[in-house]
């Protein structure tokens, strides 16, 4: 057997490095929606995303889904519309059928927390540790390589006790 050159040889595109923005927890089966975490971006917090991402969580709160939003970004408005907890950061559970949400208000140095993850009411909750997930994101997405925290400060600025936190922090990674 006698194989012939193919007629056309084309570069192959590189992959692109695409950002998941969401988790899903779905059912193997019916591949119905159970519980979405909902990674929030900067444009989540303003303008007209603000508005689409407020309708996605309401959306998937009157369709029996279980919603998780880490919200990770300091500035801009966040989805909630009442009773925004004044920290930097913000962890929220709100479970299916439920007209409470659970929250986990966070601060520049505080560790992140371990939170539920509901599923379906006959399971236990599963706990995911997201200091341990962030870690493992920033080391193998090699982040330090690519963000530059001595060269100016974050927006928007932080407090005085947090500048001088993070200083010493840099001033340990450098050593």
């Amino acid at each position: 057997l006698v194989l012939e050159p193919p007629p056309l040889v084309l570069d192959t595109p590189a992959p692109q490095m695409v950002r998941v923005s969401s988790v899903r927890v779905r059912l193997a089966r019916e591949r119905s929606l159970v519980t979405a975490i909902e990674i929030v971006s900067p444009g989540n917090k303003r303008g007209k995303e603000l508005e689409n991402f407020r309708q996605k969580i309401h959306h998937m709160r009157q369709t029996g889904v279980h919603v998780i939003v880490v919200d990770l970004v300091r500035r801009g408005t966040r989805y909630l519309a009442a009773n925004d907890p004044a920290s930097p950061y913000l962890v929220t559970v709100t479970r299916a059928g439920s007209s409470r949400t659970e929250a986990w208000p966070i601060g520049l140095r505080d560790v992140l927390p371990r939170i539920p993850v509901p599923l379906l009411p006959s399971d236990a909750d599963v706990a995911v540790d997201l200091q341990a997930v962030m870690t493992s994101v920033y080391a193998e997405g090699r982040y330090a390589n690519d963000i530059d925290y001595s060269s100016a400060p974050p927006p928007p600025p932080l407090s005085d006790e947090d500048a001088t936190w993070v200083q010493a922090r840099l001033a340990e990674s450098a050593t």
